[in-house]
């Protein structure tokens, strides 16, 4: 049956023509890296190149499609992704040192360049990414990052803009570097004290949030507690307001860890999840074809059960395409298979028949005449078992009553037509097989050397089969032979067309004939294995070479069409910003529109899609904008009046509010202010007016509400002070819960309170943070170890049970030693602490279920087991006696069995009875199917035991195909 076209796409669906199938391949990780590289440069679709490029994790690899992709979006990605892997491994802490700097110098970003300067895992790494950095502001870009203070002391001494430096002393990211800024700035040339607590701690915090993105786990992990004990050396009770950040650069870095080991064990299982469900779909797809191919019966159940496992998507079309080859083939089968089995009753009908014949000749030709039908028109899908059975049975009737040597003949003609047919369907096969033919020779040879000739009829078929196959092989050898020196050739006219380019200097044609030439390359085939890998390395360094030759041109075209896309870029940018949101009166925002409408046309055309749709953008933001210009005065006086009349409405609803003021107020007073200044003017002579009437209420209601905010910042206060008293309580008590309960009041009491004023609202809700947060962060500190302890115990009762089931497993079940072994790994089981609430019960009930698995149940397991062997031991030794009885083994045998006389003769007995009642032949075939089908069912013994009955088994089976039963 010749390959599904299903299955070749489903083992390599990278290679599919579909650019669907070779997304989903991309993202489901099934494309080897060099197809991926390959993908990634000449892929037609632009979708399939970029998926490629983001998955490739080899920042050198990417730096090489870089260099060679012709698609701008593919080199830009691909230089973006590379960096992006150098930074993120010079954020790991446990990363080789010599592969971190090679990284830093391979970087081509600058603000890549910039980040790694401050996100580095050492010191070393971020000074040499600065040392890369020559650009004052991206200096200066570093400094307002946490950098560190080796970093931020170089920083400050390379910069010398006196603007640049101020603007660091003002935004810097930590103190240090604002101190140095402002030293350098004021001529100061001594060194800021490095052991100022402020900067120490501040370099600390900085630390810490640098591991934030860091997946060496254990590394960053150890490098935190190390961090948290100098903290504590510098502020033990973590009071500092630099400790919030600390603490909130720990929190991030473990939910950072959980989230990626969480995503990495939902990737894995979905993983194998697919795996799974595709393995499942092609199995039944085999299942299928296989069917189709007989048109067996369970057929429309395979369809059935495949159409109902929903596959992948990407698996859509292919299953699709393979249910209708199926039903294609099964339906063309169907008639195929109906006409054989009709032949085949009347074969089986003309074999019944022979029974009743006593001229053992004439049953010896009729049986040969169907065995030469078979071979002549053989059956393919119909079951010729009953047939063959039904004319062993009739040739058996025909041997019992010739010589050996009428058998040896039989033979040579049974194994001389076995051959003939193999031979005759190897010559008629669609790809015949060289090995499988040479085997069939050797076979046919020792045949005649051990058995003598066959007769002449066969020994002819068997060499006119023989020639045609041979012919066939050879026509094949001489075709694919000349089709691999018609690739060569072709081939090589390809690397000579690219070496005529060297002496061109017109680029735009040495870039498409390269481009040609490599597509042509992929639809030659193969030229053989050995000449194939010379000729593509060299069609793929002369290609390489003039595309290098090339890259100079095609870079400064590049630049020339993305110097003037940019100028109509940002022409276009300031297009939109007048028509949206311009400032100035309409007339002087035409003026400028109709510059920059000139130019727009100075710049010229550049053959690009993305400067069509520029274009088109330019005209529609211009047109728009004089369309609502014409518009503009024509409506203007009409809206100036609409305006003061909603103005007058809403100072009367404001004045309303004011006379009954409440805190509720407060937003409905701020949504008339925005209404306000979303209504626009009104007509200049009452302006002044109206805009005197609406402020004048505004004062009086906001007068109204600082009053409010002054009383509720002094209850704020006085809960702070609370705190503060509650904090010194909990480091000296044993018990927290009493004190939780009142922190817990005392923030519902907090958030009953309305605001504080603005300028006393921050400190006073720091304060109040602060305090929160020192409290329950001592309450977690004391909860973990507790946590911690409750874990190590889980640890060491779990290796407890661990350590029993392994000596219950390997010790002999009852002896003394292992039972005092079991009793003291009980009691240091007892010994220990308790587990987490949820572990306790499950380790007490496992450790309990073991002993008394062990003492209670060892003697029963035992005694059961010895009477199971027993058993199956007597029924073996049933069926084997049964199974030599009805091979004649003899007296031997019986007496080697291991039942008893009594038993020997009542099986005899009932073995003769059947033998009598029922005809010999067919009973003897029908005895011997039962006994084997129940020696199959049986399971084995001990090996000890197993051997001699099995022998027994062999032996008397060998004797029943001796005799030919």
């Amino acid at each position: 049956m010749p390959p599904l076209p299903f299955f070749s796409s489903f083992r390599e669906p990278w290679r599919s023509p579909r650019p669907q199938a070779r997304l989903a391949a991309l993202k489901a990780g099934k494309v080897p890296l060099p197809a991926r590289r390959q993908m990634a440069i000449a892929d037609e679709e632009s979708e399939v190149r970029l998926q490629a490029v983001a998955s490739i994790d080899e920042p050198d690899l990417l730096d090489a499609i870089a260099d060679t992709a012709g698609d701008e979006r593919v080199r830009r990605l691909a230089l973006e992704r590379a960096d992006l892997l150098r930074l993120d491994l010079l954020r790991q802490s446990d990363a080789d040192l010599a592969a971190q700097r090679a990284a830093v110098a391979a970087i081509r970003q600058e603000t890549i360049l910039v980040k790694a300067a401050a996100q580095a895992a050492t010191p070393d790494l971020r000074l040499a990414c600065l040392a890369r950095i020559s650009a004052s502001h991206d200096l200066a870009a570093v400094g307002r990052q946490r950098c560190g203070k080796a970093v931020a002391l170089q920083i400050v001494e390379r910069l010398d803009d006196p603007a640049i430096l101020a603007d660091l002393a003002e935004r810097g990211a930590s103190l240090y570097i604002r101190r140095l800024a402002a030293a350098k700035l004021a001529g100061q040339r001594q060194p800021v004290p490095e052991d100022d607590t402020e900067t120490v701690l501040q370099e600390l915090a900085d630390n810490a949030q640098r591991l934030v993105g860091n997946r060496s786990f254990t590394l960053a992990e150890r490098r935190l507690i190390e961090l948290e004990e100098e903290w504590r050396r510098h502020d033990p009770h973590m009071a500092h307001p630099l400790a919030q950040a600390f603490q909130a650069a720990s929190t991030a870095f473990f939910r950072f860890k959980a989230e990626w080991q969480k995503e990495e064990r939902r990737r894995r299982e979905a993983e194998k999840n697919r795996a799974a469900r595709e393995a499942r779909v092609a199995r039944l797809a085999a299942q299928l074809m296989e069917a189709a191919a007989t048109a067996a019966p369970e057929f429309p159940q395979l369809a059935a059960e495949l159409e109902k496992n929903a596959p992948p998507e990407e698996m859509d079309q292919r299953l699709a395409e393979t249910l209708a080859a199926a039903e294609r083939r099964y339906q063309e089968q169907l008639p195929v298979r109906r006409r054989e089995e009709q032949r085949l009753q009347e074969l089986c009908a003309t074999v019944a028949a022979l029974k009743t014949v006593s001229d053992l000749r004439q049953v010896e030709r009729r049986c040969g005449e169907v065995r030469r039908l078979l071979a002549k028109r053989p059956f393919g899908l119909a079951d010729t078992a009953p047939l063959l059975a039904a004319l062993d049975q009739q040739e058996e009737r025909v041997r019992e009553n010739r010589s050996a040597l009428e058998r040896r003949w039989a033979t040579v003609k049974e194994k001389a037509e076995a051959l003939c047919q193999r031979i005759e369907s190897l010559a008629t096969a669609e790809t015949p097989d060289a090995g499988q033919a040479r085997r069939i020779e050797e076979a046919w040879q020792r045949l005649e050397t051990e058995l003598g000739p066959p007769a002449e009829g066969i020994a002819r078929r068997y060499r006119r089969a023989r020639a045609r196959l041979f012919a066939r092989l050879r026509e094949r050898a001489t075709t694919d032979a000349w089709r691999r020196w018609a690739n060569r050739i072709q081939k090589e006219a390809l690397i000579s067309r690219i070496e005529g380019l060297a002496s061109s200097n017109d680029f735009a044609s040495i870039v498409a004939a390269v481009r040609e030439a490599r597509q042509a390359w992929k639809e030659i085939g193969p030229a053989g294995r050995a000449v194939d890998s010379g000729l593509w390395q060299q069609f793929d360094r002369i290609c390489t070479e003039q595309y290098e030759r090339c890259r100079p041109w095609l870079e400064e075209q590049r630049r020339e069409r993305q110097a003037i896309l940019e100028k109509k870029e940002r022409l276009l940018a300031e297009t939109v910003a007048l028509v949206k949101n311009g400032d100035g009166p309409l007339p002087e925002r035409a003026a400028r529109i109709r510059q920059i409408q000139a130019r727009w046309k100075e710049l010229g055309v550049v053959p690009a899609g993305r400067d069509r749709r520029l274009t088109a953008a330019f005209r529609r933001r211009c047109a728009a904008f004089f369309e609502t210009y014409r518009r503009f005065q024509h409506e203007e006086s009409e809206r100036r009046l609409a305006n003061l009349a909603q103005k007058e409405a809403l100072c009367q609803e404001l004045e309303a509010l004011i006379a009954a003021p409440a805190w509720e107020h407060q937003k409905k007073v701020q949504e008339l202010q925005r209404r306000w200044k979303a209504i626009g003017p009104v007509p200049g002579e009452r302006n002044q007016e109206i805009w005197q009437r609406f402020r004048q209420a505004c004062d009086r209601f906001y007068a109204w509400l600082d009053g409010e905010r002054q009383r509720n910042l002094e209850e704020k206060q006085a809960i702070v002070a609370q705190l503060d008293g509650i904090v010194a309580e909990a480091e000296e008590a044993g018990d927290l819960r009493p004190l939780t309960d009142k922190v817990l009041q005392l923030q519902q009491a907090w958030k009953s309170i309305g605001p504080a004023p603005r300028e006393a609202a921050d400190e006073v809700w720091r304060a109040f943070r602060l305090r929160c947060d020192r409290f329950f962060a001592l309450k977690r500190q004391r909860q973990e170890a507790a946590h911690q302890q409750r874990l190590a115990n889980q640890e060491a009762k779990e290796a407890l049970i661990a350590e029993l089931e392994a000596l219950l497993a390997s010790s002999e079940p009852g002896a003394p030693a292992i039972a005092q072994r079991v009793k003291e790994l009980q009691g240091r089981f007892a010994a220990i602490g308790p587990a987490p609430r949820d572990q306790e019960r499950r380790l007490r009930r496992q450790m309990q279920e073991l002993a008394d698995d062990f003492l209670q149940g060892c003697r029963r397991r035992r005694q059961e087991r010895a009477a199971d062997i027993d058993r199956l031991r007597t029924e073996k030794e049933r069926l084997l006696f049964e199974l030599e009885r009805l091979a004649g083994a003899g007296a031997s045998s019986h007496r080697s069995s291991g039942l008893s006389l009594a038993e020997q003769l009542k099986l005899a007995m009932q073995t003769n009875f059947v033998l009598a009642e029922r005809d010999a032949a067919r009973a003897r075939k029908e005895e011997l199917d039962r006994i084997v089908r129940a020696w199959r069912r049986l399971p084995p013994l001990p090996m000890p035991l197993e051997q001699p009955l099995r022998r027994r088994y062999q032996r008397a089976m060998e004797l029943l195909r001796r005799s030919s039963f």
